[in-house]
């Protein structure tokens, strides 16, 4: 396990060495985790698995699933 860490850590220092702050690419790959990380947190909320829960009102995932079995099968029949 130590090894594994160490040859971990061996290729993140690797990594560094060339480290340039102003290069573009390392502003697009932060903006696409950037954005990957928003749709992680968007699929969470809807799913109401997120770590930001209402508990006081339904909201997200649980909200979308109370009017589609609840409100829509009336809407249907009108």
């Amino acid at each position: 396990k130590l090894q594994s860490q160490l040859l971990s850590l061996e290729k993140e220092v690797e990594e560094y060495k060339n480290f340039r702050p102003d290069d573009p690419t390392r502003k697009t790959k932060a903006l696409l985790q950037m954005v990957q990380q928003f749709g992680v947190d968007f699929e969470k909320c809807i799913e109401g698995s997120g770590d930001q829960v209402d508990t006081a009102e339904l909201s997200g995932g649980a909200r979308i699933n109370r009017i589609f079995h609840e409100r829509f099968p009336f809407e249907l029949v009108k």
